[in-house]
């Protein structure tokens, strides 16, 4: 097992705990954990796929979607382009009453959610529910001409949205937008739900690939930095990186040189060891080639 250790200052110490894993699809898009296990989209495919920590898979969950073409031209048309999922709390606040994917709004098919129950034996439920979000995207693009959601959080009743601002004008930033749990899962009064945009200021190149809400620690945001003129078309890899964005500021955590392409990233901070533990998972850009995962540790 290789491991190494990067010394940044003297504030930072970072480890790689294992080697990467390989997933049983590509395209990998976003990742969350649930017992033990993890739950992945991948941005040309209509599954919630759950894998075991070797990578193997156990489930695959299928959204409803119509048929998609074997070749990648095709079938990147007509994909819903599921780019972040997150858990939405159950309404005690203990617990977990669903998992929502959401799409990218990166074009006019592209802007429906998908809602998988959770049951009292933690299980994931089937078939999802399919959430029509039509109404939110001339909100969103108000705020940016060009959309492409790349990850997503909800706390409380704030749902944050990410967008990912590669291309020319490199406009990375969040949507806040106010909605209830009950009112997110059916899509119910979307004209109502106020929406705010903030810019988000990461170095340059660099745009959000994914996010991970930590609360009082702050957002660890996964980016990369990709050859293209606009927010949605596929680009040369020169890299990706890690930053935590707390309090309107960002601060780099670790850049990783070469063309991986981190796309999703979940994990948890440990306050006592002041130590994150983060898994991440990297989409090749290449429908030939596997995915895959790797965990870092991360000391602030």
């Amino acid at each position: 097992m290789n491991k190494w250790i990067l010394l940044m200052g003297a504030f930072m110490v970072m480890k790689l705990a294992h080697a990467k894993v390989v997933l049983p699809f590509t395209a990998a898009s976003g990742v969350v954990e649930m017992n033990g296990k993890y739950l992945l989209i991948s941005d040309t495919d209509a599954v919630l796929y759950e894998v075991d920590k070797a990578g193997k898979l156990v489930n695959a969950y299928t959204v409803p979607w119509e048929e998609l073409s074997d070749d990648p031209v095709t079938r990147k048309k007509k994909k819903p382009d599921f780019e972040s999922l997150t858990f939405l709390p159950k309404h005690d606040g203990v617990g977990f009453q669903g998992l929502l994917l959401l799409p990218s709004f990166s074009k006019p098919n592209r802007v429906r959610a998908a809602y998988f129950k959770i049951n009292k034996s933690s299980e994931i439920v089937t078939p999802p529910e399919m959430i029509d979000l039509t109404e939110l995207e001339p909100k969103l693009k108000m705020h940016a001409a060009e959309l492409n959601i790349e990850g997503v959080s909800f706390v409380g009743k704030k749902l944050s949205l990410f967008q990912r601002g590669n291309g020319k004008n490199n406009f990375n930033g969040v949507f806040e937008i106010t909605v209830s749990a009950g009112d997110l899962i059916t899509g119910s009064k979307i004209g109502k739900w106020p929406v705010k945009f903030k810019k988000i200021k990461l170095e340059k190149g660099f745009s959000i690939t994914d996010a991970l809400d930590l609360g009082s620690v702050g957002i660890v945001l996964s980016a990369c930095i990709e050859e293209t003129e606009n927010t949605y078309d596929d680009g040369k890899i020169l890299g990706s990186g890690l930053f935590l964005y707390k309090n309107g500021k960002t601060k780099k955590l670790k850049q990783f040189d070469g063309d991986l392409k981190i796309e999703g990233v979940t994990g948890t901070y440990n306050k006592k060891a002041k130590k994150l533990s983060l898994v991440m998972v990297d989409d090749p850009d290449d429908h030939r080639k596997k995915s895959f995962f790797l965990e870092m540790e991360i000391a602030l």
